[in-house]
């Protein structure tokens, strides 16, 4: 039988010097067990995959909250690769309730999926 075990963690903060800063956690633990269907998991050959993530994000608005800015920075390791960071930015301008400008940056990863990797 095959199993997946997920657990995710998020607190948000909201210290008198920023809008909002938020942590978060998670773990993933693959354990397949495809009986040789789509994995080489046969004559006794097991395969797991671990996998954590980690980010930190804050929010800061300006100007009566006519500008909202984030910067949020993540960092994921899986067993098979190496640690990988993904930084993100944001400014959100909105002169009025009808009309919003943004401007971002940002990076992501994208791991191969499990039956790619093995």
């Amino acid at each position: 039988m095959s199993s997946l075990l997920h657990i995710h963690g998020e607190y948000i903060f909201n210290p008198s010097f920023i809008d909002e800063i938020i942590v978060g956690a998670n773990l993933r633990k693959y354990n397949p067990n495809s009986e040789g269907t789509i994995f080489s998991d046969t004559a006794g050959v097991v395969i797991t995959n671990s996998e954590l993530g980690c980010y930190v994000g804050a929010k800061k608005r300006f100007f009566k909250d006519k500008v909202i800015t984030t910067a949020t920075l993540r960092t994921d390791k899986n067993q098979n690769f190496p640690l990988m960071f993904s930084p993100a930015l944001s400014l959100v301008w909105s002169p009025n309730m009808k009309d919003y400008a943004r401007l971002s940056f940002s990076s992501a990863l994208r791991n191969p999926t499990l039956a790619d990797q093995y």
